[in-house]
């Protein structure tokens, strides 16, 4: 990856991670399950519309594709030892945090040695609506690892 990218910085996400935990009811905490209008954002993923996809139906046998699809579980190759992986997410946007933060320790398990993970009080899930958003994002792009 570092022969590509320098730094990949994530803000509000990722989504997709967790996916079996925010779709499938009763296979983890009730906190990573994903709301209403998240589960359908995931059912888009899959060509599905409105509320009849895997997600919003809670499909168990869906269960290996979402564990298959996840980006903290799916993955082969989680050790990014030329780039930094940097999070910024709102401690108050619980199914998004739960999964960087999730994500975050898979990669430094994995051996990535520049991983952070920025958790911003009083914004929300849009970082470009959080002045302290912006800054920490700013301060992610400029600095070296």
């Amino acid at each position: 990856l570092a022969e590509f990218v320098d730094a990949a910085i994530l803000t509000s996400g990722p989504p997709h991670a967790g996916l079996a935990k925010g779709c499938l009811p009763g296979t983890t905490d009730e906190a990573y399950l994903y709301p209403s209008s998240a589960r359908q954002v995931i059912d888009g993923s899959y060509g599905a519309r409105g509320a009849g996809g895997p997600c919003a139906t809670a499909d168990e046998g869906f269960a290996p594709s979402f564990e298959r699809d996840s980006i903290d579980t799916g993955g082969s190759d989680y050790e990014y030892p030329g780039t930094r992986v940097h999070f910024i997410v709102s401690p108050n946007d619980e199914t998004v945090a739960l999964r960087a933060r999730d994500l975050a320790e898979t990669l430094r398990q994995a051996g990535s040695p520049w991983v952070g993970l920025e958790e911003i009080e009083g914004m929300g899930h849009d970082i470009q609506e959080s002045a302290e958003g912006m800054e920490a994002l700013v301060a992610a792009v400029l600095a070296r690892p």
